[in-house]
């Protein structure tokens, strides 16, 4: 266990409740309705302000990583940002009568896709300026929804009704499956594991998913660990919520990190399996941020930070933190951006770890 320490910081003047990375540009969404701009790499401390919302800002996107197109969320509002011209708003459309809570941007096709609380995901059309589809994705809350790299026809999002889709959005409503989070692991395994008694973290089988718990862990709190997952299967205190989902830059895997603390790998081509449970957060996971194809970091409701190392063989190693993690975004382990409730986003640097 670790403390984790940060290279440097940048204050906002209200809380920060979500971020968006491109090569130039940082933005921090505020829960006052602004949108802070900051360039990362320059040794200045000067920031573009973007005001048109009272409403908190719940999502940014930008429209891909060169860009200075910028989408935010305020209630069931996307507003559209110019970085050149920030005084006036592209445009601000009303997307959904409740919260959107997600943003992600399809260029190749030229659409916005988000995810609202009604557990609507709604497609927008970029030229046009107008939402052109809806689709019922979730019975509960839509938490999250990403366009799958390197697989443009595939939409995922992700619900507080335990479920992962995946969607044609090109083929029409009907192409969809669904991946329940409920009973992922069959409980036996966990019971299997608990009573081994084995000193390793990792439990795996080549016909299934395999298990692995932080290696940064003691043996006891590995069985207290796995013994929590395994009576809390069939209870309703902490069902398997999907709060958060990334994908690697390949679009190989998509990650998701679920109200029990578990953290989901999906891998595969056109039909993504379960292939890997990490266990290590004892709360909800609110945030994940694959770097490359070999590692995934994970922020929880916890006040936890981990560094899953994919790669055979690999760990997962746990930071504390002072608060609850919020937010992650980044592309390199030596430098990405951490939000966490308050004013001041962090700049860490686990490139050493």
């Amino acid at each position: 266990m670790t403390t984790l320490s940060f290279t440097s910081l940048f204050n906002c003047t209200d809380t920060v409740s979500c971020l968006s990375l491109s090569n130039n540009s940082l933005a921090l969404g505020l829960e006052n309705g602004d949108i802070s701009i900051i360039t990362p790499n320059s040794t200045s401390n000067s920031s573009i302000t973007l005001s048109h919302s009272i409403d908190p800002c719940n999502a940014l996107a930008f429209s891909d990583t060169s860009s200075v197109i910028l989408y935010s969320a305020h209630k069931g509002n996307v507003i559209a940002w110019d970085l050149r011209n920030p005084a006036m708003a592209v445009f601000n459309l009303q997307v959904s009568e409740d919260e959107v809570n997600s943003i992600d941007v399809n260029m190749q096709d030229g659409y916005i896709a988000t995810g609202d609380d009604l557990g609507l995901v709604s497609l927008i059309s970029i030229a046009n300026q107008k939402v052109t589809r809806v689709f019922k994705s979730h019975d509960n809350i839509c938490s999250s929804v990403k366009f799958r790299p390197s697989w443009p026809n595939q939409l995922i999002s992700a619900g507080l009704d335990c479920q992962l889709v995946i969607r044609d959005w090109k083929a029409g409503s009907r192409n969809k499956r669904k991946i329940s989070m409920t009973n992922l692991i069959d409980p036996r395994r966990l019971t299997s594991l608990l009573n081994s008694g084995r000193q390793g973290q990792r439990e795996s089988r080549s016909d299934v998913a395999s298990i692995r718990i932080a290696s940064s862990f003691s043996q006891e709190e590995i069985q207290r660990m796995v013994s929590t997952h395994a009576l809390g299967q069939d209870l309703p205190l902490n069902p398997p919520m999907v709060h958060s989902i990334g994908c690697s830059n390949s679009g190989d895997y998509v990650v998701a990190g679920l109200g029990n603390g578990t953290v989901e790998l999906f891998h595969g081509g056109k039909n993504l399996r379960h292939t890997e449970s990490l266990f290590g957060h004892k709360r909800s996971v609110a945030a994940i941020l694959p770097i490359g194809d070999s590692y995934v970091l994970s922020g929880g409701d916890d006040c936890n930070l981990f560094l899953w190392d994919l790669t055979h063989g690999g760990g997962g190693t746990q930071f504390v933190h002072s608060g609850k993690i919020g937010a992650l975004v980044g592309r390199e382990l030596s430098r990405f951006y951490m939000a966490d409730n308050t004013s001041i986003v962090k700049v860490v640097d686990l490139a050493r770890a």
